[in-house]
Order: C-alpha cells, then structure tokens, then sequence
C-alpha cells in the first residue's frame, strides 16, 4: 500500500524509496503479532516537516507450534511540503521457513504492523489503500492476506499469483498535529505450505535476502578496501563493519567493494538490501591507523582545524579564500555551528554542521546530523584536507541534496584543486552521489578538495557532505 495526500490544490505524490542505514530507527515502527520490534516506534513518531525517513527489518520469528518465518524488507517515506507531499509504504516479505522437523507448515497467521507519522499542520487528509503483491508457488491454496490502513481493510486475497486490489481512499485525520498509519497486514499460511514458500506486498517478485560468503582481506586498517562476495546485493542500502558505517560500491549481485569506516572496530560485516540483512559468519579484524572524518572532526574553534581546512571561492577552480567568521549558534539555531564568508544573501558561502541529536529544517533545507552542510550561494564552497606525510590514502563518502527544491550543483573530490578523482551532480532533494577511491598517492601538503558549485541558479542549491580519509601505507 502506498499513500498519497489529496486536497483541492494540485499536488503530487509518488511511491519511492530512500536509502537508508539498516539501523534501530526511532521515527517509524515494525511489529510482528503485536511485538514492537527494538529501537522501533509503535505507533510511529512524526517525521518533521521536509524530512525522508526508512526503516528497514529482517526479523525472526518461530510460532508455539514450532513453524518459524521471515519477515524482511522496509518502510519509507518523505515529509517534503508540510503534509502535501506525502509518499510512504512497505515493500517486504514474509517466508516460511520450516520447523524443527523441515516439514510442511501447519495452519499458521502472522500479522505485521508498519507504523509511520508526519508533522503536518493540515487537519486531514484523503489517502489511498491498495493491497498489491503476490503468492509464490508452494503456497497451499488455503492462503490468503489482507491489507488495512488505519482500520480500513482489503482482501482477502488468495493464491495463486499475484493479487491487486485496485486503490480505495480514505480521509486520515491530523488534528493532533500528524498524519499517523497503522498499516496492518494479516497473512494465512494454509497448512501444507511448502518451506521457501512466501507472500510478497508491493511487489510481484520475491525479495530474495543477501548472503555474505566471504570477504578479502580479513583485517586491515581504518579506510582500507575490502571486497566483500556473496549473493542478492543488488540495491544494498548499508554495509557496517561491527556497526559501524561505510562507504561502499555495489560493483554486481555478487560484489560489493567497502572502505573501513574510520572508529571501526573489529567484529562481523553486515550487508542491508530490501531483501533483508546478511551477517558474515567470520569477523574482521581492525588494526590501528590513522583516519580522518570531516564531520567528525569539524570546529569552529580555529580555520585551519588541524589537516582541516574551511573555504569559498567565487567561481570553480578559483582562488581558495578562508571562511574567517565562525558562528556559535549559527543561523540563530542552537547547537548549529558554521564557517561563514561574512556575506549576505545572494552572495552567502557557508559550512555548516548540526550538532543536535535530530535533523533542524530551515527554509527549505534539512540539515542531517551526520553530514556537514555546504551553502553554495552562487560560490564554490571548499571542505579541504591537507594531507600531513607522504603515503597511500583513501577516500570514500557521499554528496546529497539537501534543498527540498534542490537546483542543479556539481560536486566532486579534487587533488590539489584541478585534478578530478571523483565528480558527479546533484540536482533532486535526497539524491545522493558517492565516491570511493580506494587507493591514492599523495605527498606531504597534497590537499584533497572536497567541492559545491552551482550548476544553474545560485539559489536552492545547499548539499550535505559525508567524507572519511585513512592511511592505508607509508
């Protein structure tokens, strides 16, 4: 089931996805047979205004009777517009999995609850319920499933194959300040169900889960490469060494390439995709290094910070000038803190860090906690870092948009300021562009540009910045 705002403007609204970590999630709730699942919200906790959030889950369960089942897969939605742009649902799975025995299921029910919620000033709202999705084969024919949003209920649908219940709205009320979904659904597994046999929703096609199989090598440092093999990672959304975060690139179905994130610490490897959550079987080592965080390491105590630099210039490619003003709070918004070019509007360049435990929404920005916001303004706006001895480095992290009418900016990682190692754009809310340079040679005083500039108007055009740097050798 996807939602959709309706009212007498004109509006749109969409079923998407976001990326997102595979992490406890304090915004949006799962519960199978009305057990919340930890570090989930039931019912959800309103999303703010101009926020995305995604939830996703793989998780357990075994009935009294001894069946067991799998339910995978994750919930998202965006809360652009005050209300008015309001795609959210899951996309998940729920499969039989045998019992003690590996037999045929009995007659078993397992119901899952999706919860989510959205500030919104709006008292209410027509939204749209569709209960869309398939059986597999090997389901008994006795199956069925049905779908409710808030109480209001579709199906039962029945195998085999797939099943669409065409849409059907009905008005949500937000008096209390939100929009809030109880996204109810019941499914029956027939006795005789076959072990492997599932019920897919919002998709006709199984969500098969990934598996890790192994992994080269098996230590190293802060920001060293490692190839992580198995199957099913197409679309991976995370990939946490002992939970920690890491830059990575799918490179297929079967590979993955992940820099270990600096603060790691030795323990299993981990892989998310919509399919669910794959565990390495072995653990990687973390030995000691040396290694950078941009966002971690950001202060407004003093420019330069350490290898850190903070800085503008008019055009790209130009002069790099240092930001000289800092501001605590910044914007008028307690725990911002910024560097600031002195200039006011249209003109503004900035670098600016959230340090609350939430994202803060201004104008039309969401400034995330763990990204460093880059307010381009017409400039080009310089995050830089010196490198401190000659060696062998790497990169890795991540540009998104951060301007819910987000323009059109180029971004890249630059050596020594021309030489591009990595560049791509920017030019939609929550798009994000990755870079992951596992291996480069630098010389003491070598500095690495990370950049903003706009491509078209001077205006919506802030991006957010998550950056990581390590010595992998002499």
């Amino acid at each position: 089931m996807a939602y959709y705002y309706k009212s007498t403007a004109v509006l749109a609204g969409f079923f998407m996805f976001v990326g997102g970590l595979h992490a406890a999630n304090n915004y949006f709730g799962v519960a199978v047979n009305s057990h919340c699942e930890a570090g989930t919200s039931c019912p959800g906790v309103a999303v703010p205004y101009d926020t995305s959030n995604t939830l996703a889950a793989t998780i357990q369960v075994t009935l009294a009777n001894g069946d067991k089942y799998r339910v995978n897969g994750q919930s998202s939605g965006s809360n652009n517009s005050d209300g008015t742009y309001l795609p959210f649902g899951p996309l998940f799975q729920v499969t039989y999995e045998g019992n003690a025995t590996g037999g045929v299921s009995a007659a078993d029910t397992i119901k899952v609850d999706w919860y989510g919620a959205f500030q919104t000033t709006i008292a209410s709202g027509s939204f749209g319920l569709n209960l869309y999705g398939a059986f597999s084969e090997g389901v008994a024919t006795s199956s069925e499933v049905t779908g409710c949003l808030n109480g209001n209920c579709q199906g039962p649908a029945k195998p085999p194959g797939s099943f669409n219940n065409g849409t059907e709205t009905y008005t949500v009320d937000a008096s209390g300040g939100a929009f809030a979904f109880d996204n109810t659904y019941t499914f029956h597994f027939g006795a005789g169900s076959h072990v492997g046999s599932y019920v897919v929703i919002n998709q006709t096609t199984a969500l098969p889960p990934p598996n890790i199989t192994s992994f080269q090598p098996s230590s190293g440092l802060a920001g060293a490469s490692v190839t992580i093999t198995g199957t099913n990672f197409t679309g991976a959304s995370a990939v946490t060494f002992h939970h920690a975060a890491a830059s990575f690139t799918v490179n297929s179905a079967t590979e993955i390439t992940a820099i270990v994130p600096c603060g790691a610490t030795s323990g299993t490897i981990q892989v998310a995709t919509v399919g669910g959550l794959a565990t390495s079987t072995t653990s990687f080592t973390v030995t000691s290094g040396t290694c950078w965080n941009a966002v971690g390491d950001f202060s407004v105590t003093s420019n330069p910070h350490g290898v850190w630099s903070y800085g503008w210039a008019t055009a790209f490619e130009g002069t790099f000038t240092s930001l000289a003003t800092s501001q605590n709070p910044c914007l008028g918004i307690t725990g911002v803190i910024c560097w600031w070019n002195g200039d006011g509007l249209p003109t503004a360049a900035q670098i600016i860090r959230d340090t609350n435990q939430a994202p803060v929404s201004y104008l039309t920005i969401v400034a995330p906690t763990d990204m460093l916001w880059l307010a381009i303004e017409g400039n080009e706006v310089i995050v830089r870092w010196t490198a401190p001895a000659a060696g062998t480095y790497s990169i890795g992290g991540s540009f998104s948009g951060l301007d819910t009418g987000q323009a059109s900016v180029n971004v890249g990682v630059y050596q020594d300021g021309t030489t591009a190692l990595a560049a791509g754009n920017i030019s939609a809310y929550g798009q994000q562009y990755a870079f992951n340079i596992p291996s480069v040679t630098l010389t003491a005083g070598t500095t690495i540009d990370f950049i903003g500039v706009d491509a078209v108007t001077p205006y919506n055009d802030s991006v957010g910045l998550i950056a990581t740097i390590a010595q992998v050798a002499p």
